[in-house]
């Protein structure tokens, strides 16, 4: 009897696995939480819901509340779980406690066969560890980047090194990202390297521009410089030497526009020094597109931040960097990206060094060339495909 039901078994194996699957092959959950994270993850969130045989949920923690939610919105996009963990001025421990605690359910009641996370958020963290707890396998879009020293940015840098130790999938957005991961042991067919999908989002934002310089008129004869601000290191001593670096300036003829992020303590700050000052508009936070405009007007952009500089790369534009150090090596080779410390008179004289002698930049496809997504996507079908090979 046992050899008949075993014969009939193996005749029948074949057609059991072309048969069609009854149900998803592959039920996900993407964990984000701020704006840089929405941003960078819409392109993929949109090319997963397009594809048949998966099933897609989104978490947003809520860090950045609707800073979050507008460029999701942009895109058609629709958390289907909001954690609700703003709060004002709460600390990094309280805010991880918050999403640990109310992620976990979700986790728990939904049989995902793979949770996402981008970047190097508190959100993100927090997603791969609670994952983790749940037995449920990450996936780390923009992995590898390191800047080498903890302190900067911080918490960022720790950040991607813990996601690193918890995620089993990387998609790493340059050869340079593989090859950190790579030196800190993680097997190379862990690591996947697809471009960044932060530039699928700028693409696919210019593409719907329309003309910036309608609701940003340029003053005749003057070099645009846009500006943003809002890593924790520069908070303090370092935004306060950058306003007084734009206060002069915008006296000696240059406009200078700064979207203010909506942190009341940088609004303060920023404000108390540069309100009424000639040739500086303080602008409330942009939606996604009207800044990928303000880039693309630009003739230098300010910044401390991670994502903009892969964006000015991109763009072919020359961003300052107020940092010490990046884990983007690549747009500093690419000649886009230059260093500065957070020193009134370093920022100035930097700013009119590239003003006047501006680099030969063109757009560069060092960050991506706007097909990330589809490469992930792929790789996500490919390891589906192997697992239900391995059930049958």
């Amino acid at each position: 009897m046992v050899i008949l039901v075993n014969r009939i078994f193996s005749l029948l194996l074949p057609a059991l696995r072309n048969a069609p699957r009854w149900g998803p092959i592959l039920r996900l959950l993407v964990i984000l939480g701020t704006r840089p994270e929405a941003i960078k993850l819409a392109p993929l969130i949109l090319r997963l819901r397009r594809s048949p045989g998966l099933t897609l949920q989104i978490c947003s923690t809520g860090q950045h509340r609707e800073l979050a939610l507008e460029p999701l919105r942009f895109f058609g996009i629709e958390p289907d779980f909001d954690l609700e963990v703003m709060q004002a001025d709460q600390s990094l421990s309280d805010l991880s406690a918050k999403i640990l605690t109310r992620l976990d359910p979700i986790l728990r009641d939904g049989d995902f066969d793979r949770a996402i996370v981008q970047g190097d958020t508190t959100s993100a963290t927090c997603g791969a560890i609670a994952a983790a707890h749940r037995a449920v396998p990450v996936a780390h879009v923009e992995a590898g980047l390191r800047s080498g020293s903890v302190a900067s940015p911080w918490p960022e840098e720790m950040n991607r090194q813990l996601i690193s130790r918890i995620a089993d999938l990387h998609f790493a957005p340059t050869p340079g990202a593989a090859a950190n991961l790579r030196a800190e042991g993680i097997p190379s067919k862990a690591i996947h390297v697809t471009g960044n999908t932060g530039i699928d989002a700028l693409l696919a934002a210019r593409s719907r521009l329309g003309n910036p310089a309608l609701w940003l008129p340029r003053a005749l004869g003057r070099k645009l410089i846009l500006v943003t601000m809002h890593r924790r290191e520069n908070l303090g001593r370092g935004l306060t030497e950058l306003c007084w670096a734009l206060r002069g300036l915008g006296a000696i003829g240059h406009q200078i526009v700064f979207p203010a992020h909506p942190s009341p303590t940088i609004q303060r700050q920023a404000r108390s020094i540069l309100a009424g000052a000639p040739g500086v508009r303080i602008l409330e936070p942009q939606s996604y597109p009207r800044f990928v405009g303000l880039m693309a007007l630009s003739d230098l952009i300010v910044t401390d931040s991670g994502g903009v500089q892969e964006e000015a790369t991109a763009l072919g534009k020359a961003a300052l960097v107020v940092r010490d150090a990046t884990e983007r090596p690549e747009a500093i080779e690419a000649g886009a990206v230059h260093l500065v410390c957070a020193e009134r008179h370093a920022i100035a004289a930097q700013v009119k060094r590239l003003l006047a002698t501006p680099p030969p930049l063109t757009p560069a496809d060092t960050f991506g060339d706007g097909r990330a997504s589809k490469r992930i996507l792929r790789v996500l079908m490919q390891e589906a495909q192997t697992n239900l090979a391995k059930v049958a």
